[in-house]
């Protein structure tokens, strides 16, 4: 399982490959990144793959034919796939979907009969502000650049917009991380020492154990030093309080 770090890299590379070429490799085959154009004829062919479904070497030359940058015939895709494994051909594919609609946006709960296909929604979506591109444009372009600037302008619009992959990885590890701290398995200076190592590290180099071991007993010093503060204020805030329910004695109660 990826960590948090890793999965905001790989969202990171993931969303800039798109920029950088026009093509990608699956299952040893050239295939354009997937159009609404493509999604619409994968849709009307009712191919496994495109929802995650399982499938034969049929189906996956169907959907690898329909993306082939060359064209080539639907029998020249079958017989290069035959020469795989079928579970190796799926996951290839599975991923490709992943990626492909990694960003896409996630419908609402009245969203469960679509009313439109996929494609329309974009040419919509793409034909109103602030885009206001003709169809032909939006048909032609990938998808996994659509929903990044789908999410870049709801994200000039003021909504919260998340990522699918390290937000679902991050908060998956805060439960786990309270639980832990609750149960006493883990400790508030180990968490710390582990997001210091995390911040540290950097394209996959660890950090340096003296570096963070320098930065925890800075850690110690300072919360050795709040500790000091907060006990310093509790006679004070104390006497506030006695003050508060039995005021000063007069002189003349004194006297």
């Amino acid at each position: 399982m990826l960590t948090f770090a890793e999965a905001v890299q790989h969202e990171r590379r993931a969303r800039g490959f798109v920029y950088l070429s026009p093509v990608t490799d699956l299952c040893g085959i050239r295939v354009r990144h997937m159009t609404p154009r493509d999604l619409a004829l994968l849709e009307q062919h009712g191919n496994p793959f495109l929802y995650g479904g399982a499938g034969d070497f049929a189906d996956a030359a169907q959907f690898i034919g329909v993306l082939r940058e060359d064209k080539a015939d639907l029998q020249d895709t079958l017989a290069v796939l035959l020469t795989l494994e079928l579970q190796a051909v799926a996951d290839e594919i599975g991923e490709y979907v992943t990626l492909t609609f990694m960003d896409a946006p996630t419908g609402g709960a009245n969203d469960s009969t679509p009313i439109a296909s996929g494609a329309a929604w974009m040419e919509y979506r793409f034909a109103c502000e602030p885009f206001r591109w003709d169809c032909e444009r939006t048909m032609a372009t990938p998808l996994r650049r659509l929903y990044q600037l789908v999410r870049c302008w709801r994200k000039d619009s003021g909504e919260i917009v998340a990522n699918s992959l390290s937000g679902g990885i991050n908060a998956e590890h805060l439960a786990q991380t309270q639980a832990a701290l609750a149960s006493g398995a883990l400790t508030k200076e180990d968490l710390v020492r582990e997001q210091m190592r995390s911040a540290l590290s950097k394209d996959g180099t660890p950090a340096s154990e003296a570096e963070i071991e320098r930065l925890m007993e800075e850690y110690r010093a300072n919360e050795k030093a709040a500790a000091k503060r907060r006990a310093d204020l509790i006679p004070t805030a104390r006497q506030e309080v006695i003050h508060e329910v039995l005021p000063p004695e007069s002189e003349e109660d004194n006297g």
